[in-house]
């Protein structure tokens, strides 16, 4: 959080914006890889076996749920030093 206290309230909305958009981007794209997983699931049920195709939609929505926690921890941080600069605006 070292790094944000340079930044003025501005920048820090600006930040914030990004981290948005960055957000919905990636909830997107992680949302098509859990469809998919559920589509070869389905598959799988009626006994066609399409486990290895399971392995990448799998792998790629771990690390995009991970990047999506990134994303979040960044925004709480940035709300965090914004409710801080606009604490010490008030004062």
């Amino acid at each position: 959080m070292n790094h944000l206290k340079t930044k003025s309230l501005k920048d820090i909305r600006d930040l914030l914006h990004s981290n948005s958009s960055a957000i919905k981007r990636t909830r997107a794209v992680t949302y098509i890889f859990d469809v998919v997983i559920i589509m070869i699931a389905i598959l799988y049920a009626f006994d066609l076996n399409f486990s290895k195709w399971l392995l990448l939609p799998a792998a790629a929505s771990v690390c995009l749920h991970t990047h999506l926690s990134n994303l979040y921890e960044e925004k709480c941080r940035l709300k965090q030093q914004e409710v801080l600069l606009k604490m010490d605006a008030k004062n």
